[in-house]
């Protein structure tokens, strides 16, 4: 019924369009534990490696202020409690300058080849951040929920049971037409909508997407929580490479040959999609036809130069 503020009454126009609630009321809660190893010129390796385990859980990271982002049901601030944006369980991090012992004094032809190198990689992963399914055409859906009016406040889709479908990257990925429609007869990348696109996060989109239903108003307690699934994992290793390769005059005069890799494996880091089950054809699917577009990180950059000191 009209039970809705933005509802028309007797034909007529809304009662409100939007109700923001703005006020310090969310909360938030971090907890971590760290390993961590360092050596420090073993074997000609110098490194520190860090793993951590952490959990940020919350009811929104957003400012206020300016945002214009209100909690789902302001009665009920608490229906929003769930897992941060930036939620990440695993993190690692690794620096390392590594020196080989061999020909270090650099004696003779083979000692000026073989000698005075160093290996120094930056290494950096983390598990996948939390991921919003929403549908972006079923607004007001949660009990209490007054803001109907603008994208910032969303009611998250809910799990009809545990998902199984994963969140990697699935390559020349093809859904034919007849095998695309779900049970509602709704069709899920078999459209143009795809933009000829061969990426997905799931090699069963179909599957993934009848994973999730509405909010049913009345019925579920709470909507509004991110993160019920994870979005792409990260990874990027960077490295510098220097030789020296050689010194003149007592000392006096040196060189140093030096290489800079930027993404030295050339690893593709793709933006996640955005999952809306309003709209099945684009579901899951990464690439250039995604709002958020294509590849995140730079392609393999290289620089290198010489370096002559006297």
């Amino acid at each position: 019924g009209r039970t809705m503020p933005s509802s028309p009454l007797n034909g007529g126009a809304g009662q409100v369009s939007a109700v923001y609630a703005d006020g310090s009321w969310g909360y938030g809660n971090y907890n971590a534990g760290y390993v961590s190893l360092t050596t420090h010129d073993w074997h000609g390796v110098t490194l520190r490696s860090n793993f951590t385990y952490g959990r940020a859980l919350g009811t929104g990271n957003q400012v206020q202020a300016t945002s214009e982002y209100t909690v789902l049901d302001p009665w009920n601030v608490h229906s929003m409690y769930g897992p941060q944006f930036f939620d990440y369980k695993f993190i690692y991090s690794l620096t390392m300058v590594y020196q080989p012992e061999w020909y270090r004094n650099q004696r003779g032809v083979m000692g000026h080849l073989l000698g005075g190198w160093t290996f120094a990689p930056l290494f950096t992963a983390h598990s996948g951040g939390p991921m919003s399914v929403n549908n972006f055409n079923g607004d007001c859906e949660s009990f209490g929920e007054g803001n109907c009016s603008t994208g910032s406040t969303l009611d998250g889709a809910v799990l009809n049971g545990p998902f199984t479908y994963g969140n990697s990257a699935h390559y020349n990925f093809t859904v034919s037409e007849g095998a695309s429609s779900n049970p509602n007869g709704v069709a899920v990348n078999g459209n143009a909508d795809n933009g000829g696109q061969n990426l997905n996060m799931y090699s069963n989109p179909v599957g993934a997407y009848n994973d999730f239903r509405n909010c049913v108003l009345g019925f579920d307690t709470s909507c509004g929580s991110n993160g019920n699934i994870r979005c792409l994992p990260y990874w990027n290793m960077d490295m510098s490479v220097s030789k020296d390769i050689g010194v003149w005059k007592e000392g006096k005069v040196g060189a140093t040959l030096q290489f800079q890799f930027v993404n030295i494996f050339n690893h593709v880091g793709l933006y996640n999609p955005y999952l809306d089950i309003s709209d099945p054809a684009d579901f899951g699917v990464l690439g250039t036809s995604n709002p958020n577009g294509g590849q995140f990180n730079q392609p393999r950059n290289i620089e290198f130069g010489i370096r002559v000191h006297f």
